[in-house]
């Protein structure tokens, strides 16, 4: 009762304040769909302002075809705050990451042992020797000799990780 006939605004105010008023008035004299992935809201859950994210659909609604005006809005929300919390933490994660390497002067590389190709950044290629990509075949041949079994070791335990991290000793030709 205490909201059965106002006005939106006046009885959701964190709509208003959010800017779906606008949205919803939009959709009304357009009478175009409106989308809105991953939109900030904050909502009183229990008494407590909590912040969650919603994927938005906003669409008319006629009654009949032949109306020229949308009778209605019919509004989907779907909470995406999991997976949105999850992608700005992997992001943050990738830029410690990323000034990790820069700082330590580091470089990383990724391999594909199906196709024998290496992907590497910038100081990866620097400190294999190289100033463009390169085969597999090729980086190997900067290995140490003495090194090849602790490359090899490394290969055989990762068939059962998944896992390949080892160091070795690289050969450099002119340095």
């Amino acid at each position: 009762d205490a909201i059965l006939g106002k006005p939106l605004g006046e009885t959701l105010t964190e709509v208003k304040e959010q800017g779906l008023l606008s949205i919803l008035e939009q959709v009304r004299t357009t009478g175009e769909p409106f989308y809105i992935n991953n939109f900030p809201a904050v909502i009183l859950i229990n008494g407590v302002r909590e912040p969650r994210y919603f994927n938005l659909v906003f669409k008319p609604y006629y009654i009949t075809a032949e109306e020229k005006k949308p009778s209605g809005i019919f509004c989907v929300a779907h909470h995406v705050t999991e997976a949105v919390l999850a992608q700005k933490k992997l992001e943050e994660e990738k830029l410690h990451t990323t000034l990790a390497l820069e700082t330590g002067e580091l470089g990383m590389l990724s391999t594909n042992w199906q196709e024998q190709t290496v992907s590497a950044d910038k100081r990866a290629l620097e400190i294999f020797g190289f100033t463009e990509p390169h085969p597999m075949k090729t980086f190997m041949t900067r290995l140490h000799p003495d090194d090849l079994h602790i490359r090899e070791k490394a290969v055989r335990e990762s068939e059962a990780t998944g896992i390949i991290d080892f160091e070795v000793r690289l050969v450099i030709p002119g340095v």
